[in-house]
């Protein structure tokens, strides 16, 4: 058995503050044609988080809530306490989730932007 890797850039739209998109579609591209594998998916802007959650209008509402009334004094910790990364497993060719699970880009910044994702792979070739 010999592993490879495989890395990706993903560009998102975001609104700014309280913006959501799920972003599993870009992910289940980039883990098309591959059997076994481990996915990380990474944001690198330090007010932003990626998490898994059904992309629900009010479950994503109450997240924002969440952040807003939780979190206001030490709005710096959101993307901590969310996380700005995940770790995806891979079988025949998906991205192994819940049921009702997508991955969701959370933007916690103040302003209209567009940021990157880096998706990188390893799985057996």
């Amino acid at each position: 058995m010999t592993l490879g890797l495989s890395c990706h850039e993903i560009r998102v739209k975001s609104n700014g503050y309280g913006s959501a998109v799920d972003v599993t579609p870009m992910l289940r591209r980039c883990a098309e044609g591959i059997e076994r594998g481990l996915m990380n998916a990474y944001v690198s802007e330090e007010d932003a988080a990626l998490v898994t959650i059904e992309y629900e209008r009010g479950l994503l509402e109450d997240l924002k809530k969440f952040v807003e009334e939780y979190m206001k004094a030490f709005r710096g910790l959101a993307p901590t306490i969310l996380g700005r990364s995940l770790d995806l497993p891979i079988v025949n060719g998906n991205i192994r989730l819940g049921t009702w699970q997508q991955v969701v880009f959370i933007d916690l910044g103040h302003r209209a932007r567009e940021v990157s994702i880096y998706v990188t792979i390893i799985y057996e070739d």
